[in-house]
């Protein structure tokens, strides 16, 4: 949060100018690091019990002491027998009790470093094993990090670069308490910076704003002049495990795994010692920070509260450390910030190896432990629990669940969110059978890799938010669904593998190329037969339009997919095309709105009422004096997030705004509501209507193979050509690309093509338009222009054509083309059944096939 946003009572710490602020920043030689540090929450004491629930095994974290003493390090294993009488209501849950479950305090026993009849302090957790990477990923060559080596194992969650990582899980739960710096999870917003040793101790640290005393401190300063803390710290992504949620539906954030948390011993001066020595100012309430380097958005920054930076029992500090070495260029080198305690993502505590730190009070080579008064807790715990095979074996799946002594309970489902932020519900793992084994399954996999119970289930077309974990239950089964054929979009037996260099070296040029669910396809052979035009490959070329293809093709558009097939991408550059969307590129003070390769992005201003069932959309676009960029008969691309469901919707939309006019774009939209035959409605206008003033929604374009240039002259699939009229015929809100050639023709005084329009509706009501045309007709007086309206549902009064667009209307006031006339063309936008019956009647009649415009 940006010092200038927070008020005249904020404390802050950033990079901003603005001299009645507290401020401290990080200046480098160079630039500053942008990896971003990510809190976690505080650990309350507790006991486990053990009970099924149904047919699932139940771990539960009680406040209430069950055992009668703390697990002594000295033995392997301690058996206790679980008592649950009067505290908690049994009626609520089928219980049946697991008894004499063993503990094993594996990960504090440490006995590789013990001796035998040592005392317990002895057993103090260490860093594992660590051996810093020294070679450069072949991957990260080609990137702004490529003088940061890393570990092979991390798994990138956001493709090549900025680096987004976690470890495997099992990598990390195998190094125990501490987690070693090469499989420390990573969350980059931008490039690593190159830091230089014998720059480090230059760095600059200003604290400013309000205080007494603005300080500006180097890095030398920092480690001398100050008290060196050294505190296990367990830090956890906000968006941890939030490939669950994108699993239900997709959120705005990337697909993080259940690995996005680590422990380290992080060493610094705490923040409270150098705010102090700057004599913060009465009103200071706030500390903002930020990065000295800049993002494509600016600076990024984060702020805390002034009195938990104060409080030493919060452990906030600046570490330059971490596990007792210096810090590593993607974990923030040479300083960052380490806010503990703050995002609440638990895992279940029953030993703490946190503890052996604080249990002695020595001198210990010119420092001290001395942390045993200090009941804070900023760490994980690792836990086992023993439980038969039999046990397993009838039970469907393992669930954990804990709960803090306030009586805090991890939620039982899971609450889905836009960003996918802070997911927390009871963890569970399903057991399956398999040919005598039995098989324990996660809920998901990280990033693109695909497994886990999840998406099976939801590609069975189980229900993952019915409260069962997508399990079939008595009473809440849904009726079958029949599942189409699934369309093969790859050729058979085509095994090449395209590089992402190969790959880009298309993206400009006659032979466009484009990805596909990892696929790449040629659209050359396709460029004069594509229905939108070159256009809508050639905007395609270099990109992944997995997305948007899926979105508005049908399904005879993805059988044809095959033909064109020519090879396969690897998974980290599928990735990195699925998260390269170059949005950032585009300026927001750039001329013109539209751009037909990003998606760019507006903000519902106003939503106006036209007729019942029709809404006028206005969107603002990036500034007022900004063009649309839309040319005459070309569409937009829109893309919105449905409100309900979080679902992506992509449509196709011909914008009513003038070619002229600045900082808006007018969508005309017509409702339609669920009936028993389409009971969800229109997906697309039912998901505008719920679109509350100010939600962002993002354009595309311009689309389309037709352009009206003026005077008669028409660019159609890059071709010009010249005519002498247009016969446009529509229905419903057809009538918006109509609309948007007939209103050139008609302004233009020069022009002297002549235009019909044959317009469809329902009731005088659904006529869209209606002033604008009415209009129309009455400037002009030189039969120009003659509209015809025809209603199939007409009141008693009115006067005009009833009925649907049919053979004998278009007979009327279409001419029959014997002679394949080439000075007319015919326009048609409508329903799917009316483009058909338009499309043979013309035939019929000695149309020629390229006279007929479809939009």
């Amino acid at each position: 949060m940006a010092a200038a946003e927070l008020g005249e009572s904020t404390v802050a710490l950033s990079l901003a100018a603005n001299p009645d602020k507290l401020r401290v920043a990080l200046r480098a030689p160079a630039t500053a690091h942008s990896t971003l540090f990510c809190r976690t929450a505080r650990r309350l004491r507790g006991s486990l019990i053990g009970f099924t629930y149904g047919r699932w095994i139940f771990i539960l974290l009680m406040p209430i002491p069950l055992v009668s003493e703390i697990i002594p390090v000295n033995r392997n294993i301690y058996e206790f027998n679980i008592k649950m009488e009067s505290i908690m209501r049994l009626e609520d849950f089928p219980t049946v009790l697991i008894q004499k479950k063993s503990l094993v305090p594996h990960i504090s026993q440490q006995p590789a470093h013990a001796e035998k009849g040592a005392p317990r302090a002895a057993y103090i957790p260490l860093p594992p094993p660590s051996k810093e990477p020294t070679e450069i990923l072949d991957i990260d060559k080609d990137t702004p990090d490529k003088h940061v080596p890393r570990d092979p194992r991390l798994i990138r969650l956001t493709g090549i670069h900025p680096f987004n990582v976690e470890p495997p899980l099992t990598s990390l739960y195998d190094e125990g308490f501490l987690t070693s710096p090469e499989l420390f999870y990573v969350r980059n917003h931008g490039s690593v910076p190159e830091v230089r040793q014998a720059d480090i101790p230059d760095w600059q640290l200003s604290v400013e704003g309000l205080v007494q005393s603005p300080l500006v401190l180097n890095l030398a300063q920092i480690l001398t002049e100050f008290e060196q803390i050294t505190a296990p710290i367990t830090l956890v992504c906000a968006g941890n495990r939030r490939k669950e949620q994108n699993q239900v539906r997709k959120s705005k954030g990337f697909s993080w795994g259940a690995a996005g948390v680590s422990t380290a011993l992080f060493t610094g001066p705490l923040m409270s010692s150098i705010l102090q020595r700057a004599k913060l100012l009465p009103g200071a309430k706030y500390v903002c920070m930020e990065g000295a380097d800049k993002l494509p958005n600016g600076c990024y920054g984060t702020s805390i509260k002034l009195n938990w930076a104060m409080d030493p029992n919060k452990r906030i500090m600046l570490a330059h450390k971490m596990n007792g070495e210096p810090l590593r260029p993607d974990h923030g080198r040479p300083l960052r910030a380490v806010v503990p305690g703050q995002i609440a993502w638990r895992l279940a505590n029953i030993e703490y190896p946190e503890d052996k730190y604080r249990e002695v009070d020595q001198n210990l080579y010119g420092g001290k432990i001395d942390m045993s008064w200090q009941e804070t807790c900023f760490c994980w715990c690792f836990w086992s629990l023993k439980i038969s095979t039999t046990e397993l074996e009838g039970s469907d799946g393992i669930l954990v669940r804990a709960m803090d002594e306030a009586m805090n309970i991890q939620p039982r489902n899971m609450y889905w969110s836009v960003l996918g932020m802070m997911n927390n519900p009871w963890f569970c793992v399903a057991i399956t059978k398999q040919d005598g084994y039995l098989r324990f399954e996660h809920p998901t996999q990280p990033a693109l890799i695909p497994g886990g119970w999840m998406e099976r289930v939801k590609r069975n077309g189980g229900d993952l938010v019915n409260g069962n974990w997508g399990a079939m239950v008595e009473g809440c089964e849904k009726p079958a669904v029949m599942e189409g054929p699934k369309i093969d979009l790859k050729k058979p037996g085509l095994n090449i593998t395209i590089s992402l260099e190969n790959f880009r070296r298309h993206q400009i040029g006659p032979q466009p190329w484009f990805a596909l669910e990892g696929e790449v396809y040629d659209g050359t052979a396709f460029l004069n037969e594509h229905p939108g035009g070159a256009q809508s490959i050639l905007s395609a070329a270099g990109l992944d339009i997995t997305e948007e293809f899926m979105a508005i093709h049908s399904e005879t558009a993805k059988v044809m997919m095959s033909d064109y097939h020519i090879g396969s991408l690897d998974l980290s550059s599928q990735e990195t095309l699925k998260n390269d969307t170059n949005e950032s590129a585009l300026s927001p003070s750039r001329e013109v709105f539209l751009n037909s390769k990003f998606w760019a992005p507006s903000s519902l201003r106003s939503k106006t009422v036209v007729s019942p069932d029709s809404r006028l959309f206005t969107f603002r676009l990036s500034h007022g004096s900004q063009f649309l960029g839309l040319p005459v008969g070309n569409h937009v691309m829109l893309k919105i997030d449905d409100p309900s469901t979080g679902e992506t919707i992509i449509r196709a939309y011909t914008p009513i705004s003038k070619q002229d006019s600045r900082g808006t774009i007018d969508i005309l939209v017509k409702l339609y509501p669920s009936t028993p035959n389409h009971p969800n409605g229109g997906k697309m206008t039912t998901a505008m209507d719920k679109l509350p003033l100010g939600a962002v929604v993002k354009f595309k374009g311009p689309i389309g193979k037709f352009e009206y240039l003026g005077n008669g002259e028409v660019l159609l699939n890059e071709k010009k050509r010249y005519v002498q009229s247009f016969h446009m015929i529509c229905a419903g809100s057809g009538i918006t690309p109509i609309f948007q050639i007939l209103r050139a023709v008609i302004e233009d005084p020069e022009d002297r093509t002549s235009c019909v329009v044959l317009d469809g509706n329902r009731t005088e009501a659904d006529i869209l338009c209606r002033a604008e045309l009415d209009d129309f007709m009455t400037e002009n007086s030189n039969g120009k222009c003659r509209i015809v309206h025809t209603l199939t549902q007409p009141s008693s009064v009115w006067t005009g054509r009833k009925g649907r667009i049919s053979e004998d209307l278009l007979l009327e006031y279409v001419p029959v083309n014997a002679k394949g006339n080439v000075n007319s063309l015919v326009l048609v936008c409508g329903p799917e059944a009316l483009e058909v019956a338009v499309r043979n009647t013309l035939l019929s009649m000695g149309w020629n096939e390229c006279d007929l415009i479809f939009f």
